[in-house]
């Protein structure tokens, strides 16, 4: 085994481990081993294996077993994605009401065009009553 690194798996977004092999019968770390990975600036960490998910002649692929041990700048991610979610439910939650405003609006405006307009069917007598009732309904019309 030459060299770890760190790669995304393609399924699930997680980081897994990339691995080479000297040859071709030659065999990933067992699940659980703790193994040494190179990052990408030259650091090393220790995790342990998870399960080799795809291989060939010269290399292979596995998940990150046990805790994942995560980077501070990592954590700071996970906040803020709380965060934007709890804003998004916000959102959606005064979109609701939003709309419920606007229903109540429109119901309020078809109840006062409802007074000020007469059936167009309706006899004068008819008229007359709506029009009266309408002003006594109303006292400051």
């Amino acid at each position: 085994m030459s060299e770890i690194t760190f790669s995304r798996l393609r399924d699930s977004e997680d980081w897994g481990l990339r691995g080479t092999k000297d040859n071709p019968t030659e065999h990933p770390p067992g699940e659980g081993t703790t193994v040494t990975v190179t990052k990408r600036n030259g650091d090393t960490q220790e995790v342990e294996m998870g399960r080799v998910v795809a291989q060939g002649d010269d290399w292979w692929l596995a998940t990150v077993g046990g805790t994942p041990k995560t980077k501070p700048s990592d954590h700071r991610v996970d906040e803020h994605e709380r965060k934007i979610a709890a804003l998004v439910d916000e959102v959606r939650e005064l979109r609701v009401q939003l709309k419920a405003v606007k229903h109540h609006l429109e119901e309020m405006q078809m109840e006062m065009a409802g007074r000020d307009e007469f059936d167009p069917n309706a006899d004068a007598d008819e008229r007359a009553a709506i029009r009266e009732e309408g002003n006594e309904a109303n006292p400051w019309a």
